[in-house]
């Protein structure tokens, strides 16, 4: 059985599941710019017809995903934070989000790339 709830579509979703929009992506700093031990705010939205998704935070060039948020409430973004960052997690990222419908689990493609630099 599943852990979480599943995301779900307003009356008004003009997108069939199968073909999942792409998340936005943004580093919550401007320049992209930390110092070390700092912490990075990565922010990552899904299309706002969509609700309770789940989304995942993957560093370019690693296997895996580094954190999994699902969005609380009526929100389609989360924000992920990442403590005490080191000159090793400067890099690009990309989010995904996936939604689940019945027993189906949709994924959508990858995010745009952000660049984070750690100084």
């Amino acid at each position: 059985m599943t852990a979480w709830m599943a995301g779900v579509l307003t009356a008004s979703s003009p997108v069939a599941l199968d073909q999942l929009q792409s998340p936005e992506i943004a580093v919550l700093r401007t320049s992209g710019v930390f110092a070390q031990g700092e912490s990075l705010q990565i922010k990552c939205a899904c299309p706002n017809y969509y609700i309770g998704a789940r989304f995942k935070l993957h560093k370019v060039g690693e296997a895996t995903y580094m954190s999994s948020l699902e969005a609380e409430g009526e929100y389609s973004n989360v924000t992920f934070v990442v403590a005490n960052i080191t000159k090793g997690m400067a890099g690009y990222y990309t989010c995904t989000y996936q939604l689940l419908s019945g027993s189906r689990l949709y994924n959508s493609t990858m995010s745009d790339k952000a660049k984070v630099s750690v100084i």
